[in-house]
């Protein structure tokens, strides 16, 4: 049976606009104005997904200035989208993408 902090880690990730926000940042750190420029959202959509994905832990960031600079979190969610692009890769593309 899922816990409800299973649920909200899945909701968190289910959101393909969250989701491509940490794909980005898998390529390095960014802060919300970079983050809006390659993802083409807005800034109220940008921040408001990284108040989610920063209140799960799967973003941190650090104070620079006036700036945050966001990152993936290393430890657990670097991995985990790693192992998801592996799967992606070997077996989606060609197998569960396919229409039905």
């Amino acid at each position: 049976m899922l816990s409800d902090s299973h649920r909200q880690f899945l909701k968190t990730l289910g959101n393909p606009r969250r989701v491509e926000l940490m794909l980005l940042l898998m390529q390095r750190p960014m802060t919300v104005t970079e983050l809006m420029e390659k993802s083409d959202m807005e800034q109220s959509t940008v921040s408001h997904h990284l108040k989610r994905l920063k209140l799960c832990q799967f973003v941190k960031n650090k104070v620079n200035g006036k700036e945050r600079i966001y990152s993936v979190n290393e430890e657990t969610i670097e991995p985990l989208f790693r192992l998801m692009n592996k799967h992606v890769k070997k077996y989606c593309q060609r197998l569960c993408c396919q229409p039905s």
